[in-house]
């Protein structure tokens, strides 16, 4: 409703400053979907490179992905479509989408993400043993050949309220470094601190894969309670949650276990 928009238009108008009055604004009725899916990789040229990511984000809270040699039909319908436009573009680099899909098993394309996604980026750089070099490649039009390390990733965001306006500091064991990525941190003195950097409350996350469902989440909880913040907090139900939308996804096609 217009009431409730009201608040985020005004504060927008605030950061855009004088190009506020001249701003498009597209304006959808809502989509109640059944689903609601992504697809994380890479593109060259409207071109979508092979064993990229499906996967479902709780907003906020978390995600779970898995590697697909070829993408679900119903997440293809909607990347060919836009390939031809990416193509005319020449847009190189990584490539997500949010696809809402109602009960009818209709499709809405609401978000292309041309940039590394938070989550599940995070994740992303440590699934794949050659992300640098994949990178590097894609960056040249050179088509390369991901190497996943697992077919399953999870990821969980940290967050705390002392963060959203005070540095933080964050502890946990050496050997857990590659599972644990923090935002705009530092490190003095052998320790981690996270500076506050326009995220709110969110100032890093855990992520860990496996070859189940099962082993990546596991993992992933197992990790994040043995990370140390001042008013760290994490929801320890979020797999549990995901899995619902695991199961509306299995219905369009999407087959994830």
């Amino acid at each position: 409703s217009i009431a409730q928009s009201r608040p985020f238009f005004n504060d927008l108008k605030k950061r855009l400053g004088s190009a506020s009055d001249t701003i498009e604004v597209l304006v959808q009725e809502k989509i109640d979907s059944a689903c609601e899916a992504g697809w994380d990789g890479y593109q060259i040229d409207g071109e979508y490179v092979p064993n990229g990511m499906c996967g479902y984000e709780a907003k906020d809270k978390g995600y779970v992905g898995k590697i697909f040699e070829e993408k679900p039909p119903i997440i293809a319908y909607i990347d060919d479509a836009f390939s031809p436009e990416f193509k005319k573009l020449g847009y190189r680099g990584n490539y997500s989408n949010e696809i809402r899909i109602t009960k009818d098993g209709l499709p809405y394309f609401i978000d292309a993400t041309c940039r590394v996604p938070s989550p599940p980026g995070e994740l992303l750089c440590e699934l794949y043993e050659n992300w640098a070099e994949a990178t590097y490649l894609i960056a040249k039009g050179i088509m390369p050949d991901l190497e996943p390390k697992a077919k399953y990733g999870a990821e969980i965001v940290l967050t705390s309220a002392w963060h959203n306006e005070h540095e933080v500091h964050v502890k946990f064991p050496k050997s857990l470094k590659q599972h644990v990525k923090l935002k705009n941190h530092t490190k003095r003195d052998g320790e981690y601190y996270c500076i506050p950097n326009g995220n709110g409350e969110f100032f890093g996350a855990v992520v860990a894969w496996g070859d189940t469902l099962e082993e990546a989440t596991k993992k992933c909880l197992e990790i994040a309670e043995q990370i140390e913040a001042d008013d760290l907090d994490f929801d320890k139900t979020i797999f549990d949650k995901i899995d619902e939308t695991i199961e509306a996804g299995e219905k369009f096609g999407i087959e994830f276990n």
